[in-house]
């Protein structure tokens, strides 16, 4: 419905400011001199076939504090498991054995290897901005 709205704005907007420029959509053409008036029409069909694809954008952003919530939860009972995440992620050498990392720490916590794989990534990003932070100020 978004891809359909979003074509009826533009050729209802285009129905205006092309005669601006002499031309005039082939579609929109064959309705003559009416053919603004069709085009105001084409663009609030867009617009209100935009509102419920609007709408549940919206409704799937509110969805993330719970995601966030539900994270925390996770985050909870990964906490007696961090020092063992980072020691493996550590001594991985593949893909298979930090996999296989996951599943072990995720069995331990009774999370999903996402929750594990989510805290490595927040873990690595933390320590990196503790780098440059810890590099920058060691340059001033």
């Amino acid at each position: 419905m978004f891809n359909l709205g979003m074509t009826l704005i533009v050729l209802g907007i285009g129905s205006f400011l092309l005669p601006l420029a002499g031309i005039q959509f082939r579609i929109l053409s064959i309705f003559g001199d009416s053919a603004s008036g069709v085009g105001v029409v084409l663009a609030i069909v867009g617009f209100l076939l935009l509102i419920p694809s609007m709408s549940k954008s919206k409704g799937q952003s509110s969805s993330s504090p719970s995601q966030e919530a539900l994270f925390q939860q996770d985050l909870e009972k990964l906490k007696p498991y961090m020092e063992e995440l980072m020691d493996g992620f550590n001594k991985a050498e593949t893909e298979e054995e930090l996999e296989a990392l996951y599943v072990i720490i995720a069995n331990k916590a009774e999370v999903s290897t996402d929750a594990v794989k989510l805290l490595l990534i927040r873990l690595v990003e933390y320590f990196k901005t503790q780098q440059e932070q810890t590099s920058t100020m060691e340059k001033v």
